[in-house]
């Protein structure tokens, strides 16, 4: 009734040769190192295993067991490793031990490893260990493992156990319903819980027994003796026949030491069944889809019960039937629907769903975003913060509104209270206070303890404090220039001066460049998008204060002159972008070089300062961005173009040329094939610098990526580019791969904007690793503090579209999530869940 897949390697099969590999190894270190010339001894021991745990028996007859010693040393010159192997009654001499101090470690397979330490050898003599070394055996443990707990008709079952200091194992698989069993008493009394995700665990203080009586005849036995490795850890893989009912499982591995005294075991379960389940939870109810495993339709008829949390079915609270399409809404019954198990029946098969909706109700539904005007502060310094506080109900996130009354209370890192006090939000829900830290006071995690008056809910902040030793001097980098053209060289002034005044003259100087994107600047040249109005940080955003590191580029030294400067020069990469590659234009976005600099005065003290510096492609930039992300094919795309110099300041009258290209896959060499240039020409911006283009997405045009590209060149003849890309649907060419290809395509979503207004239509292309020929379908939601609607979608490509209206009640945000059930992708598992989400801003 079952196939023997037993998995052992070489080292499991010849356990004793890798010893006797591993001890002549230790023979021919101890010879190599022609230590037999320095003064030596010996050192001799006994060894006892034991052989009743319950009596506390041991015994040196050690004919069945192989042990072997090894003595580590001389702690002083030179370590080796010399090892023997020990008696038949349990004596061991290990000899030739350059003098000096060892460590003797004793291993035996099935029992712990002893390790003695402070063993001294002297020249020309024999030391005795003067106790007998005492192996214990091995604690076994075991576990049960699988890639999957559900399996088809059409499958075998399988699963695997991983067991330590055991020698062999015995499996019992027991039929009975997953529900009705973890909630019987035995199962209770034996400690044996269940996770959130269904798991089965036993209680971390007590060591597992069989929740099932030695009375009750499992549904099979199997046995397997285990070989262990030489770290005494042995698999065994089952794999069970497909003529399993359906129905649920429990698999129970018991396994015992090498003394047949000492046993362990494990718990783990698994269901045979065709049908599984899609669940959704919301505050209003559940949304359910039931899947046929196999076909990976929607199944109709499924009896579907809501559980709470450790109890038996009988204790259902709401019960719902699939439809046509497989789908269900259960409604919520109040206090049930945060902790339940779904459970879905039809025609003998089983399918279970687990977990419960985040939102907490009363008490938990204040939310508070807490931030202050630092990172992290100094002893003596004034902490200034402010907050944003939320209320969340059925109709999502509130403003508080004005007067609501907050305790603050602030704590140092010893829980000493240092301040307390209140405030009150303003109209908009926010707040703000500041708080001076002692210059007598502690560094570490300061807490600050948020109280709203009008539901006792306390919001927990922190903020950190540090302290410095001020350095004897300081260095400045200035940069000759504070943004360079990409290719040309760069120079910087290092400053070094001591704080009591005086330069720090002859000091050595070694620095490092590296370089790293700069996408900062580009925002910074940008003006402010109508849809950030609610921000208040667009333009002074503090990116500048963090280091992302970069990418090495060069290196040099230097000196320091009397007046305690020196000049660092350095070559900047010239931009040569590879055109094959779609995303060539990434080449010319702007980079910030770092100059890190350490200096080194007559003193031997070291300071480390840094500078950096601003590399561009051109003098100016370009930004590119389509009215739309996502367009059908017939229609216009558009996009705003814009050019901007390093001030913010409009590049009016300048040339461009835009082009709408594709880089089209080949399906015989798996590769993008070279850039084709469906469209394109030359604008010019206008007194503001900008220009809006406009072309048509052809009825011709397949259902690929498409990139609008612009590029011009500033008055010194450098090349400046900007390029996004664009989805274009097309129902008469659809995207579509190879069946090997697809593998590579990764689950995602594409959103034709980034920001939407109640009543426009939100563009969603769902693409990902299938070609349209397998019958698959998604479940499409759109999820916010409820489910505001679902759908079914036929994935009839391997890119997808699908149209959303935007509704005024899903301000500000809502997501839209894409959930499918694919077939294997191997020989384990049976299907395979795909879950993507995305935020849609409205």
């Amino acid at each position: 009734m079952f196939t023997d897949k037993s998995n052992q390697n070489p080292g499991q099969r010849n356990l004793f040769l890798s010893w006797e590999i591993m001890l002549l190894y230790c023979l021919l270190a101890a010879v190599v190192v022609l230590l037999l010339q320095q003064p030596s001894g010996s050192v001799s021991g006994k060894i006892a295993i034991e052989t009743d745990k319950k009596f506390g028996l041991f015994s040196y007859d050690i004919r069945k067991n192989k042990v072997y010693a090894v003595a580590t040393g001389p702690r002083e010159g030179i370590t080796i490793a010399r090892g023997v192997w020990v008696k038949d009654d349990g004596t061991f001499k290990i000899e030739q031990l350059p003098v000096g101090e060892y460590q003797i470690k004793v291993r035996a397979p099935g029992f712990e490893t002893e390790n003695v330490e402070n063993v001294f050898v002297a020249s020309g003599k024999l030391g005795t260990l003067a106790e007998t070394i005492k192996l214990h055996v091995l604690e076994p443990s075991v576990s049960i493992a699988s890639n999957v707990r559900v399996f088809t008709t059409q499958e075998n079952p399988s699963f695997w156990i991983t067991a330590t200091g055991a020698v062999d194992s015995t499996i019992k698989i027991y039929k009975k319903s997953f529900l009705e069993t973890v909630t019987s008493k035995p199962f209770v009394a034996k400690s044996v819980h269940v996770s959130s995700d269904l798991s089965l665990y036993p209680s971390y203080s007590s060591k597992l027994v069989s929740p099932f009586p030695a009375t009750e005849k499992p549904f099979k036995v199997l046995t397997r003796t285990l070989k262990p490795n030489f770290e005494d850890s042995a698999r065994a893989d089952f794999k069970l026949d497909k003529d399993l009912p359906p129905g649920d499982y429990f698999v129970v591995a018991e396994c015992t030491d090498l003394t047949k005294q000492k046993n362990t075991a494990a718990i783990w379960w698994f269901t045979v069944s065709d049908i599984g389940l899609i669940a959704k939870r919301s505050p209003e109810g559940t949304l359910v889809r039931a899947i046929d495993l196999n076909t990976l339709a929607g199944v109709p008829g499924v009896n579907l019960r809501m559980i709470p949390k450790d109890s038996d079915p009988s204790k259902a609270f709401a019960k719902g039937v699939t439809g046509a399409d497989g789908i269900a809404f259960i409604k919520s019954v109040d206090g049930q629907n945060s902790e339940s198990t779904l459970l879905g029946d039809r025609q003998g098969h089983s399918a279970y769903a687990s977990g419960g909706y985040w939102y907490g109700g009363e008490g938990d539904d204040y939310t508070t975003y807490f931030y202050t005007d630092r990172p992290i502060y100094r002893l003596g310094q004034t902490v200034g913060f402010k907050g944003i506080a939320r209320k969340l109900d059925k109709n999502g996130f509130q403003n508080i509104g004005a007067e609501e009354e907050i305790g603050v209370v602030i704590e140092d890192p010893s829980n000493v209270q240092l301040y307390s006090g209140k405030i009150k939000s303003s109209k908009f829900g926010t707040f703000n206070g500041q708080f001076n830290i002692p210059e007598e006071g502690k560094t570490g995690a300061y807490t600050c303890k948020l109280t709203y008056s009008s539901t006792g809910k306390t919001a927990y902040e922190y903020f950190e404090v540090d302290q410095y030793r001020k350095p004897e001097y300081k260095i400045d980098i200035k940069p000759s220039a504070t943004r360079i053209t990409a290719g040309t060289k760069g120079t910087a002034t290092l400053s070094a001066t001591y704080f009591f005044g005086g330069p720090v003259a002859n000091a050595r100087v070694k620095y490092n460049i590296y370089a790293s994107p700069d996408y900062s600047a580009r925002y910074k040249m940008q003006p402010r998008p109508d849809y950030y109005s609610y921000f208040d940080d667009w333009s002074n955003n503090n990116e500048d204060n963090y280091d992302y590191g970069g990418s090495f580029v060069g290196e040099g030294v230097a000196q320091t002159d009397e007046n305690g400067q020196a000049v660092i020069t350095f070559d900047t990469k010239k931009i040569e972008p590879d055109l094959t590659n779609s995303n060539y234009y990434y080449e010319y976005n702007d980079k910030k070089y770092k100059i890190e600099a350490e200096v080194t005065d007559i003193s031997q003290l070291t300071v480390t300062g840094s500078g950096s510096v601003n590399v561009t492609a051109g003098d100016y930039a370009l930004f590119v961005d389509p009215v739309d992300y996502v367009v059908k094919a017939g229609e216009g795309v558009q996009a705003n173009i814009e050019a901007r110099d390093y001030d913010g300041k409009p590049v009016a009258n300048q040339k461009i040329h835009v082009k709408v290209s594709r880089w089209p896959w080949d399906a015989t060499t798996s590769a993008r094939n070279r850039e084709i240039v469906i469209t394109e020409g030359d604008v010019t911006t206008d007194a503001e610098g900008k220009i809006k283009f406009s072309s048509t997405a052809g009825k011709q045009w397949p259902t690929d990526t498409f990139y609008i590209t612009a590029s011009a060149k500033d008055a010194h003849g450098n090349t400046v580019v900007d390029s996004t890309s664009i989805w274009v649907a097309s129902d008469d060419y659809p995207y579509a791969v190879s069946s090997a290809d697809s593998k590579k395509e990764s689950f995602k979503i594409s959103l034709n904007k980034k920001v939407f207004k109640p009543g426009e239509t939100a563009r969603v292309m769902i693409s990902g690793p299938f070609t349209g020929k397998e019958g698959y379908d998604a479940l499409v939601t759109v999820e916010g503090t409820t489910i505001y609607s679902h759908r079914i979608v036929p994935l009839k490509a391997s890119a997808n579209l699908v149209e959303i209206p935007i509704d005024k009640t899903y301000a500000p945000n809502v997501f839209v999530a894409v959930t499918m059930v694919a077939k294997r992708s191997n020989s384990i598992r049976p299907a395979r869940w795909l879950w993507f989400r995305r935020r849609i801003t409205s």
